[in-house]
């Protein structure tokens, strides 16, 4: 559920142990604000979502940068329940439509072991900073280059099917997804991978920050793939004309 961060700073700590320090969501946001802040950048907005017993935070914040179609985003997550170890992700915003995407899979930072101090909590994200924003820059890359993949109307469909079957959307959904394409693709002439993408990311709007990772996840993958099978099929071609 999404929440305000003073409710976010007024869950109640869990006790250390020998063996476990389950450092509270308010000394994560601390000490990565801390590393925002030493990177040069900004923090322009800021999500906070908590489990239903408040000890699961996934936390999103939008980074200024110079981009007029989209910015930058940041996400981390923290368990004091041992559900996970504390990570963080990296992913844009599409400025017209909302759009979270998020680039592959959660970077592992710690475990929430008996060595975990604020020393190497700052340490970690001093670190993590500098590889989140340098994936930011290759996704943010990618995902411009989507533009120059145009796509059939029967390869939308192949893709839709392949969508639902990894994961990206529910076919319970599939209305949701048609009327998401034909508001994407409504003042283009050319569609592309690019609107694809778009109108799956839309679906996700709403879902908290650990789906809309594994959505983007499966969705990213399944992309690649077809651009990859686009590269074979020009190459082969290239190939049966020599």
């Amino acid at each position: 559920m999404q929440v305000t961060k003073a409710e976010v700073l007024a869950v109640p700590a869990v006790p250390f142990t020998k063996t476990w320090h389950p450092y509270h969501h308010g000394d994560i946001i601390t000490q990565a604000g801390i590393a925002i802040k030493e990177a040069g950048l900004e923090v322009v907005y800021e999500k906070y979502e908590l489990s239903l017993n408040g000890m699961d935070l996934f936390t999103t914040w939008r980074i200024a940068n110079d981009a007029r179609d989209h910015s930058w985003e940041i996400g981390f997550r923290n368990s004091m329940q041992k559900r996970f170890a504390l990570g963080a992700v990296a992913g844009i915003t599409v400025m017209v439509c909302g759009n979270l995407c998020l680039s592959g899979e959660w970077m592992e930072l710690i475990k929430h072991t008996g060595g975990m101090d604020e020393d190497r909590i700052g340490n970690m994200f001093d670190r993590a900073v500098v590889e989140l924003i340098k994936s930011l820059h290759l996704y943010e890359k990618w995902v411009n280059s989507l533009k120059e993949h145009l796509v059939t109307k029967d390869q939308v469909k192949q893709l839709a099917f392949d969508s639902m079957k990894v994961g990206v959307f529910a076919p319970s959904k599939f209305n949701n997804f048609l009327k998401a394409y034909e508001e994407e693709t409504a003042e283009n002439r050319a569609v592309t991978l690019y609107n694809y993408q778009g109108a799956c990311t839309r679906l996700m709007r709403g879902d908290n920050l650990f789906q809309v990772q594994r959505r983007n996840a499966a969705l990213e993958t399944l992309l690649r793939k077809f651009v990859n099978m686009e590269a074979d099929e020009v190459i082969a071609r290239i190939n049966g004309g020599l």
